[in-house]
């Protein structure tokens, strides 16, 4: 998590870090929403905390195998994805 400064020069958290808290990626804007929602990036919130909402509420928190199953899976997909109207 990066510091800040305030006014003041005091030290303080940002409201929304540098890197989720569960998979260690960048926060995106796109991912700003997810994190302020459930303190994740929109990709955990999307593949580990929907299908395992109650599990999560309770406390639940994916193993670090799957994380790492997750990051490569994620390094394969694109980064946007294009209509096939554009074309």
């Amino acid at each position: 998590m990066s510091i800040h400064l305030n006014e003041k020069n005091e030290i303080h958290k940002p409201i929304v870090p540098d890197a989720c808290p569960i998979c260690s990626v960048l926060i995106r804007s796109l991912d700003i929403l997810a994190y302020k929602r459930n303190q994740t990036c929109s990709d955990c919130e999307m593949h580990f905390l929907y299908p395992n909402k109650a599990a999560w509420e309770a406390g639940w928190r994916p193993t670090n195998e799957q994380i790492t199953k997750r990051s490569k899976k994620r390094l394969e997909e694109p980064f946007f994805y294009r209509s096939e109207m554009y074309n």
